[in-house]
């Protein structure tokens, strides 16, 4: 009873607390262990006997090998180390070589678009300020990479005007550097945020480029005129809304219309050229709109080098770099208490769905001051057609 008792205050005075407890936004992926249990597979495989060998007199030959491995190595270490009877000298080496294991630290973000991925447009705010606070901590160490995996078409000037300024936070940051690849497509918007990293690459056939500006829609004016109906639209201010839906579209409105593309074309080019001052003498040929392909854009200086993105990444594994991926964290983990089982994952679609509506604390608050836990479980599935 008193486990019932304490259990309940605990829920009430989770529900009284003005102040909402620190969540976690971030899970962590080590790209350097993502193929461990993949070798180990083939390790295991590579150890199999084959078919017309027995196991007994395979195992025996394994061993063979292994002894003689073994002794070689045996060899080389004496060969080429120096041996120490000092043990407190041997204990800090020791120490020191565990502490740089890696050389440094870089963080790898797949910017996706706003239907695909864990991490896009309206989430790079916080992962940038997230990023800068632990940095400047050093909790990555001096220097730090991050790899923003681009995928993207473009988009709104706003969204994307934000999410440049964003890369321009991190790029601008001493002891961090930026690197953005591009396998698929980064234009427009997209070739926008990449421009303000100090490094882009692409994939062979990446789509690069797209510097321009469109706007486009639909004017129902003539349409609904035919029939009789009279579209009324009032505006303030000459150059309010020029070109409408249902307003007439006019030689006026079309010029300012092209006078505001125009401004928005020429800071989108101005900001390109800040980001990638190598483009200052062909920013004229470059910002006309158009797309290149991979080596073209290499040429143009729209991209530094052609390499995927898994090529790259591979590349800082091997160089000794501890690379991490940063996802988020889904939403339904992010009040877990407890943090193997969710209650969520008994239930079916319809429960799961009516269990998300509800008050969780106030919910067991209540259940463990019925009378009857059966009459309320029976409720529960008749509500939701459980069986």
């Amino acid at each position: 009873f008193w486990f019932l008792t304490s259990l309940t205050r605990w829920f009430a005075d989770e529900e009284i607390k003005s102040l909402k407890k620190p969540t976690q936004h971030f899970v962590w992926e080590r790209l350097n262990d993502r193929h461990v249990k993949d070798h180990e597979a083939l390790e295991t495989a590579l150890r199999a006997a084959p078919a017309n060998v027995g196991d007994r007199k395979w195992r025996r030959h394994l061993w063979r090998q292994l002894r003689q491995e073994k002794r070689q190595e045996r060899r080389n270490k004496k060969d080429s180390s120096i041996v120490t009877t000092n043990t407190t000298i041997e204990g800090k080496q020791s120490r020191k070589s565990l502490t740089d294991t890696f050389q440094r630290t870089v963080v790898v973000v797949e910017l996706a678009r706003k239907d695909k991925g864990d991490v896009n447009l309206q989430h790079l705010e916080d992962v940038v300020t997230f990023l800068l606070t632990e940095h400047r901590r050093k909790s990555f160490g001096v220097e730090l990479e991050v790899i923003i995996l681009m995928e993207s078409p473009g988009g709104g000037v706003s969204d994307y005007g934000l999410a440049a300024a964003q890369m321009q936070r991190l790029t601008a940051e001493e002891g961090i550097v930026t690197t953005v690849c591009v396998d698929k497509v980064g234009a427009s918007g997209g070739y926008m945020i990449a421009s303000q990293a100090n490094k882009i690459l692409a994939a062979p056939f990446a789509a690069v480029g797209s510097i321009g500006v469109i706007r486009e829609g639909l004017n129902f004016n003539k349409a609904l005129e035919k029939y009789g109906i009279v579209p009324l639209v009032l505006t303030a201010g000459e150059a309010k809304a020029p070109l409408s839906t249902y307003g007439e579209v006019t030689k006026r409105g079309v010029e300012i219309a092209e006078r505001q593309l125009a401004k928005t074309h020429e800071a989108f080019r101005e900001l390109v050229v800040r980001g990638r001052p190598v483009l200052a003498d062909v920013i004229d040929e470059v910002a006309d709109g158009n797309i290149f392909l991979g080596q073209e854009a290499k040429d143009l200086k729209l991209v530094d080098s052609i390499m995927t993105s898994e090529e790259y990444i591979l590349d800082r594994v091997q160089a000794g770099d501890r690379v991490l991926k940063l996802h988020r964290m889904p939403q339904f983990l992010k009040n877990r208490r407890f943090p193997n089982i969710h209650p969520l994952d008994f239930l079916k679609e319809n429960g799961q769905q009516w269990l998300m509506q509800q008050d969780i604390p106030k919910l067991v608050s209540r259940v463990l001051q019925t009378t009857s836990f059966f009459k309320f479980a029976k409720y529960f599935i008749e509500k939701n057609g459980m069986s």
